[in-house]
């Protein structure tokens, strides 16, 4: 009976401890994830693209008191920033980069803290593999005339669902008149082809061409096919030299979208 009792006082104890001790007791939490100006839920698979450095920021309770990074080792991850503020004002910029090597598809990505009573704070990456190695134009020539109409031809993999920066329109003028073409079934992965016509000189890169399926909208910095390939364009008789430069997403912690 004795014994009964003691243990008793004990259960009770312990009750008592741990009340106050989960009433006080505040987990980091991810509640948004942003890129660019587009906010994901936690459970949302964040768009990064391979071998594209994505500006991700992580915001909830307490993340900026992570400790460790836990992530597949051909995914590079480096700390930006960090700011406080509470809820979705918490937050830590981490700059993602998955490397060549890493497979597509959902990768995780864990903050660790120096204490986790639920484990790591884990969110999803959708790692996408498009890729421009080459880009061609037709008629081939050093100088265009202002409104030759030409055909480009992008190649690379991972093609299907990317185009051409669509900042390549009225405002920016160096391309007008653009108009996809057919590529058949064995290119369809692996080239864009259109036409148009030049009317400024340019410079196209393999960062000239977006996704269109991964949620991100084309004047985000971080939305475009992996290379570095450039095809200069000159172009006389233009009425300005220098193209303007099409409005992007900065990537940091207030992501700012002009």
């Amino acid at each position: 009976m004795a014994y009964k009792k003691a243990l008793g006082y004990v259960l009770a104890a312990s009750v008592a401890l741990a009340i106050p001790l989960a009433g006080g007791t505040s987990e980091a939490r991810i509640q948004r994830i942003d890129i660019c100006d587009v906010h994901f839920q936690p459970s949302d698979a964040v768009p990064v693209i391979r071998e594209i450095p994505t500006t991700v920021i992580v915001r909830g309770d307490l993340v900026d008191t992570h400790t460790s990074i836990e992530k597949n080792a051909h995914i590079s991850v480096d700390v930006l920033g960090r700011s406080g503020g509470g809820g979705v004002n918490t937050s830590v910029a981490l700059k993602i980069t998955p490397g060549a090597a890493l497979g597509t598809g959902h990768h995780t990505v864990k903050l660790h803290y120096l204490v986790e009573l639920s484990g790591p704070d884990v969110f999803t990456i959708n790692v996408p593999a498009s890729r421009v190695d080459s880009i061609e134009i037709q008629p081939n020539a050093p100088n265009y005339q202002a409104g030759t109409l030409v055909t480009i031809t992008a190649r690379g993999s991972g093609l299907t669902h990317a185009h051409l920066n669509s900042l390549f329109g009225p405002s920016h003028s160096a391309l007008t008149n653009v108009q996809p073409q057919p590529t058949n079934a064995s290119e369809r992965d692996n080239v864009i082809r259109f036409t148009a016509n030049v009317t400024r000189p340019l410079d196209l890169l393999s960062s000239s061409f977006t996704l269109t399926n991964i949620q991100l909208q084309d004047s985000c910095i971080s939305n475009h096919a992996a290379g570095n390939f450039k095809l200069p364009i000159n172009v006389t008789g233009a009425t300005q030299v220098i193209p303007p430069i099409p409005k992007i997403c900065v990537p940091g912690p207030t992501q700012v979208c002009p």
